[in-house]
């Protein structure tokens, strides 16, 4: 009788340790957008000639922390409780990602324009290293969209399939870009 008792107590702590709610997605996402909004700034800061290797380690540093709090977000909605989402909690992440959007496709356009800039730069390695860093934040991304649309209600799904849509688009252009 103790040892099923002392099951259900580290079950119940597992589960308090892993549960994650909606709250907890909204908050992510806006950190999300934080995050693009950083290397946003860094590709933005960039000049077109002229550029630095610290600048471009900065890109680098950013696009990492950006995945970091990506992989985060996905995991928090992968535990979601209670499944599916309310509407309101629905209508809120919809908007939130709706506000991420145009960062992240200002991000991906700014990295193309500046790809010449930073395969400029004197040491190698930098063009493959953003490649690398966009394939990442691709497969980041991909994973949080599917992770997302298991927690929406059946009628919002299509709303968060626009935003995957529109940026896997943006995604798949930048890193045709860096081929």
């Amino acid at each position: 009788m103790k040892l099923t008792s002392t099951f259900v107590v580290i079950a119940s702590v597992v589960t308090l340790v892993v549960a994650s709610t909606a709250s907890d997605v909204i908050a992510d996402i806006k950190l999300i957008t934080s995050g693009a909004t950083a290397l946003d700034n860094a590709v933005n800061a960039f000049p077109t000639t002229g550029g630095t290797l610290q600048g471009a380690l900065t890109i680098h540093t950013d696009a990492q922390s950006l995945s970091t709090t990506i992989v985060k977000a996905t995991t928090d909605a992968k535990n979601v409780s209670p499944k599916p989402f309310s509407a309101s909690d629905a209508s809120t992440v919809i908007k939130a990602l709706q506000a991420l959007e145009p960062v992240v496709t200002d991000v991906l356009k700014g990295v193309v324009v500046k790809k010449a800039a930073l395969s400029a730069l004197p040491i190698g390695g930098v063009v493959a290293l953003v490649k690398q860093d966009l394939n990442l934040l691709s497969a980041d991304t991909t994973a949080l969209a599917a992770a997302v649309d298991a927690v929406m209600p059946a009628d919002q799904v299509p709303a968060v399939t626009k935003i995957k849509n529109d940026v896997a688009a943006a995604f798949a252009s930048a890193i045709a870009a860096y081929a």
